[in-house]
């Protein structure tokens, strides 16, 4: 998850027009495998770069706390 945000930040978003809706959708199964304890974090900077997250779950044995923890998360 923390290098689709950093991706979504840093390449995707970063030359965006002003006054687009800037929208991320995210597709995970919630569970952070690389530098797990950034996540949050990234989820911030995204957000604060006024971005829109969506999370989408997927597999049978979705993180759903880890997911919706993410997309709830406001913007700094």
């Amino acid at each position: 998850m923390v290098q689709a945000f950093r991706v979504a930040r840093n390449q995707l978003f970063n030359e965006a027009r002003p006054n687009i809706t800037k929208l991320a959708i995210l597709v995970t199964d919630g569970k952070a495998n690389r530098e797990a304890t950034q996540t949050l974090h990234e989820a911030n900077l995204t957000k604060a770069q006024d971005v829109e997250v969506f999370c989408i779950g997927i597999t049978d044995d979705v993180c759903t706390i880890s997911v919706l923890y993410v997309y709830r998360i406001k913007s700094v």
